[in-house]
């Protein structure tokens, strides 16, 4: 097992920053386009059940809702999978900022072995 120097420890630190960067830009992005998602989602839902409502026919709620369901199963797709993707960067986020603690800790420790 290699030690790292403090310059590669420095390097790393940049490494991780500019990708903690980038990563918390594209979190913006995604979270951003997940609400407009579920917004299109619901909106799509609830106008489909208004319609079958409208429409007259005698169903009960469930089968409104099951129509509604089935007429919005595209755009709860997109929804679910922009969520999913927000999550993922989420944690990637998470990760990042370990990793970044750890270099920090790793980098003071060095510091403190060289004085």
């Amino acid at each position: 097992m290699r030690v790292l120097s403090q310059v590669e420890v420095e390097e790393r630190i940049c490494n991780v920053l500019e990708e903690l960067d980038r990563r918390t830009h594209d979190f913006d992005d995604i979270a951003k386009r997940a609400a407009e998602a579920e917004a299109d989602y619901r909106l799509d839902h609830a106008r489909t059940i208004l319609a079958v409502i409208h429409h007259g026919d005698k169903q009960t709620a469930l089968e409104r809702g099951a129509r509604a369901d089935i007429h919005s199963a595209q755009t709860h797709k997109d929804y679910l999978t922009l969520k999913a993707s927000r999550d993922s960067c989420r944690e990637s986020l998470v990760s990042l900022r370990e990793q970044l603690n750890a270099l920090r800790t790793l980098a003071a420790n060095q510091r403190a072995l060289v004085s």
